[in-house]
C-alpha cells in the first residue's frame, strides 16, 4: 500500500490519508510486552539524564540499507528531553522511550517504536520521514509533537 500522505501531527491521535491505504489495527500485543528483546541488541543506546540531555545525532552510526542498526532513545524522566540534533538518515530499527525531540533533519527506514510513556517531539527544519511502520503502545500513551510523515514501501521479490 501507498501510504506516503499520512501524517502523525499535533498532541492528538490521528493519520491523515486514503483509510484504505493505511492500516491501523489497536489489537496488536503491546510493544512493552516485546521491548526489550530490541533494547538488549541496540547498536545504539542514547539515555538522557540530568548531566547529558544533548546528543549529536551526526556521531552515531543509524544504519544502512546494507547494514541497519537498532537504535534505542530514552529519557527515562519524561521531565528530561532526550535532545538529537543534526542531520540523520538511517535503516533499521528505531525505539523511543520518554521525551523525545529531533532537531534538524531525520529520515528512517524502517521500524519506529514508540513506547511506555513517549512523547516524540520534532522540530525538524526539513524532513521528518518514517519510511516503513510505526508502533506506538503503551498504558500510559504516546503521542508526537508537530508533523512526522509515514511512508510505506514495498520489497523487491527476490
Amino acid at each position: 500500500y501507498d501510504s506516503s500522505f499520512a501524517i502523525i501531527g499535533g498532541d492528538t491521535a490521528h493519520i491523515n490519508g486514503t483509510p484504505t491505504d493505511i492500516m491501523v489495527n489497536p489489537a496488536l500485543t503491546d510493544p512493552e510486552d516485546y521491548i526489550d528483546i530490541y533494547i538488549d541488541a541496540a547498536d545504539n543506546t542514547l539515555i538522557a539524564d540530568a548531566s547529558n540531555t544533548t546528543f549529536n545525532g551526526n556521531n552515531y552510526d543509524w544504519g544502512t540499507g546494507d547494514a541497519p542498526k537498532i537504535t534505542y532513545i530514552s529519557s527515562p524522566d519524561t521531565t528530561i528531553q532526550a535532545k538529537v540534533n543534526g542531520n540523520i538518515e538511517g535503516w533499521g530499527v528505531l525505539i523511543l522511550s520518554g521525551n523525545v525531540q529531533f532537531t534538524g533533519n531525520i529520515v528512517f527506514h524502517g521500524l519506529v517504536i514508540l513506547y511506555g510513556t513517549t512523547i516524540m517531539d520534532v522540530e525538524s527544519l526539513g524532513d521528518a520521514k518514517i519510511i516503513g511502520a510505526l508502533v506506538m503502545g503503551g498504558a500510559d500513551g504516546v503521542r508526537s509533537r508537530r508533523m512526522v510523515m509515514l511512508q510505506s514501501f514495498t520489497a523487491a521479490a527476490p
